[in-house]
């Protein structure tokens, strides 16, 4: 199987030391395996894409994926489909964690 855009040791190290927290992912097609790496959004891309959530939802996942991608296939940019499965693990980075409080 054919590895496009597979990261080096050394440009994994440079994108963590760049952006901190980085998601290698891979989209199986074609018998081909396209990487694409991507950096926890921050609230700000959440921010932006949020405005489209509802209204849009595949505009509010292209702000993700345009805000969020680092390196990687070039395929996967104009692949709709690989594109797409790239947004929906976008999605599931980003944890909200539970607080809880009392009225004092």
């Amino acid at each position: 199987m054919k590895l496009i855009g597979k990261a080096t040791k050394e440009q994994i190290v440079s994108f963590k030391a760049k952006h901190g927290e980085v998601h290698e992912i891979k989209s199986v097609k074609n018998e081909e395996t396209h990487f694409t790496y991507v950096k926890k959004p921050d609230l700000n891309v959440i921010s932006a894409a949020a405005k489209y959530a509802e209204s849009d939802p595949v505009e509010s996942g292209t702000i993700m994926f345009n805000s969020t991608r680092i390196g990687g296939s070039d395929a996967v940019l104009e692949d709709a489909e690989m594109k797409l499965g790239v947004i929906q693990y976008i999605g599931q980075i980003f944890k909200v964690v539970e607080a809880e409080g009392k009225k004092l």
